[in-house]
């Protein structure tokens, strides 16, 4: 043990204002110019203290007319009902599927920013859903800037990698929770670790064959006693 090195004189100590403040300041998107105009409006452009503490200032009660990210779920039809690690299975009441008409006006609303953000997640697994093709198609034909799908990898098929590709999806991940099969199955109810690795390195294979740069393949894990080694 010892001190961390931020702590240390190797690090440089930066002011209160600097070292807390959060925003985008880069002019690429409308939100970040409404920010960055805002903060000349305001006389606060005259050092990077005086920006970071309008952003301090402002990070609690700006909160803007839409969010920039926003979790769907889908469906709570789940493989996974019985892992011990998030709320599934009879620990949720049913709900969905939801309909695409739904999720097309959710997209349109947040097409009026160009940085809008959709997760598919929620209690279940969005490939379940029995329009999740053409759930994707409505998000990009609305003008949803970046996707991420939140999955088990337990069923994740042939026929939802294709649309997910197709879809350019940005994102997807895949909630492993385990990486030895004793583990996983102790924690997922009875599940096995390899269906998922197979899926995962399916998928990989499937964005290479299409020489595609997306979607970026996020293993997560929730930790907890039994896998935090």
């Amino acid at each position: 043990p010892t001190l961390d090195l931020a702590f240390k004189p190797c690090c440089y100590a930066v002011s209160q204002p600097i070292r807390h403040a959060a925003g985008r300041l880069t002019a690429d998107t409308a939100r970040s110019f409404r920010t960055m105009q805002a903060i000349i409006d305001d006389g606060a452009d005259k050092d990077a203290e005086t920006i970071g503490q309008w952003l301090i200032d402002h990070e609690a009660g700006d909160a803007g007319t839409l969010p920039r990210e926003v979790e769907i779920e889908l469906t709570t039809k789940d493989p996974l009902p019985d892992t011990r690690l998030r709320p599934r299975g009879d620990r949720v009441p049913a709900r969905g599927p939801i309909s695409v008409a739904c999720v097309e006006r959710i997209a349109r609303d947040l097409a009026d920013e160009d940085d809008s953000l959709v997760v598919l997640g929620g209690h279940g697994d969005p490939v379940l859903h029995p329009e999740f093709r053409d759930i994707l198609i409505a998000l990009r034909k609305e003008g949803v800037y970046g996707i991420c799908v939140c999955t088990t990898g337990q069923q994740l098929t042939d026929d939802a990698i294709i649309a997910i590709l197709a879809a350019n999806v940005d994102v997807v991940v895949f909630q492993v929770d385990a990486w030895t099969p004793e583990t996983y199955a102790k924690l997922s109810g009875g599940a096995r670790l390899e269906t998922v690795k197979e899926a995962i390195e399916k998928l990989i294979k499937a964005r290479q064959t299409a020489q595609q740069a997306v979607p970026i393949v996020v293993p997560q894990i929730t930790k907890c006693t039994e896998n935090v080694d």
